[in-house]
This record gives C-alpha cells, sequence and structure tokens, in this order.
C-alpha cells in the first residue's frame, strides 16, 4: 500500500489538486466521481493542512473498509434470517 501511495504522491503527501487521490483510488479499483474523491480527500485530512500523508490516507482505508466489511457482514447475517 505504501508503494502505491508514493507512486501517486508528490514528496510524500497528496495535495488538495484531488487529481493524485482520484488516480490512486482508480488504481486501487474505485470509479469514484469527483464530489466523492473531494469528500474523501476531506475526510483523509485530519490536520486540516490541505495535504494528506501516508498514515492520513491508511487510517482512512482501515476506517472505510472496516465500516464497509461490518455492514456488508450484517446485511448477510440479515439475509439468513429472512
Amino acid at each position: 500500500m505504501q508503494s502505491l501511495f508514493d507512486e501517486h504522491s508528490h514528496m510524500g503527501a497528496l495535495r488538495k489538486d484531488i487529481n493524485q487521490l482520484r488516480h490512486l483510488l482508480d488504481t486501487l479499483g474505485f470509479d469514484w466521481s469527483f464530489e466523492e474523491v473531494k469528500c474523501a480527500f476531506n475526510k483523509m485530512d485530519s490536520n486540516y493542512n490541505d495535504e494528506v500523508d501516508f498514515r492520513e490516507f491508511y487510517k482512512w482505508w482501515e476506517s472505510y473498509f472496516c465500516a464497509t466489511f461490518v455492514y456488508v457482514h450484517d446485511f448477510i447475517l440479515d439475509l439468513s434470517y429472512a
């Protein structure tokens, strides 16, 4: 993950222009609109400096997939009781 981030970042950080993050998310299989990427960037930028470093990105990545997994897991459990 770090190497992919480094390929798409500039000097270890993604800038507010959104294109770097959009290319990274495209590489990871996301097909998000500009607004979705912008929203994700704002959630990642925890210190509000208009840059996202790897630590901020990875923290978002983990929380996004943990939330998605729990939702899907709970949905599947609900279906099994239907």
